[in-house]
């Protein structure tokens, strides 16, 4: 019974709804690779880089919602739908805020602004922004909540650092100088600061770690991230 409620749960497919922005630093039609540091070439070419993997990463996590997936009539519970996008060919705004180390960071809340965020997260429903740029020698979050109750995502968690909306969003900032893999690490990271969350580990003593839900029965990992049960379990993004 409880198996048959859970299949019919989430036999309904939800819609997740992405805004794109990407920023391509250019001379002419090359990339400026002085901006960007590690990543150079055509504008065309990187720009039609980041269309394909967008399209890839959104179908890969579709195909990832499947429930039960070997099932040939399982389908996915989860659609990515791309609503709107917009590109800027200059170099990502910094703030003065420097990460641990060094690194300046993206100033995310001047890009919300210039993208007008508030009206595609509370007006058209956008969950999700994805945000293609470089690393380089700045810093970056993979992830980066922001909700009127607090964010929970993989990065320093700063409140301050994205503009609040009446709605909940995640801004995932990708490296185009990277791969697919890479993206659905982000997504992989950002689950696991979600149900770390709901599961109660940044209250719990790091040495009872190992007993939580999702931390320790799922994975089977200790505090230093280590697998550390016999027979090892399911593991996480990098095990």
């Amino acid at each position: 019974m409880l198996a048959a409620l859970l299949a019919l749960t989430i036999s309904s497919t939800q819609t997740i709804k992405i805004f794109v922005v990407s920023f391509f630093p250019v001379k002419g039609e090359q990339i400026d690779q002085s901006v960007t540091f590690d990543v150079g070439g055509a504008y065309a070419e990187l720009k039609t880089k980041t269309e394909k993997l967008t399209k890839e990463a959104c179908a890969s996590l579709e195909e990832g919602s499947r429930f039960r997936g070997y099932k040939l009539d399982s389908m996915p519970a989860l659609r990515y739908q791309v609503v709107g996008r917009i590109e800027f060919k200059e170099p990502i705004p910094l703030r003065p805020k420097l990460m641990d180390g060094g690194a300046p960071l993206p100033d995310y809340n001047a890009i919300m602004k210039r993208i007008d965020a508030k009206k595609w997260v509370e007006e058209k429903g956008v969950q999700e922004v994805w945000m293609w740029g470089y690393h380089g020698k700045i810093g970056l979050w993979e992830s980066n909540m922001s909700s009127p109750t607090g964010g929970v995502s993989n990065s320093n968690r700063d409140n301050a650092d994205l503009p609040i909306f009446k709605k909940t969003y995640t801004l995932y900032h990708y490296n185009y100088g990277r791969g697919v893999g890479e993206m659905l690490e982000n997504h992989m990271h950002q689950l696991e600061h979600l149900l770390n969350h709901v599961d109660g580990r940044e209250t719990a003593p790091p040495d009872k770690w190992n007993e939580l839900l999702f931390w320790g029965k799922f994975v089977g990992s200790d505090a230093s991230h280590k697998i550390v049960t016999n027979p090892a379990r399911c593991g996480w993004t990098h095990y």
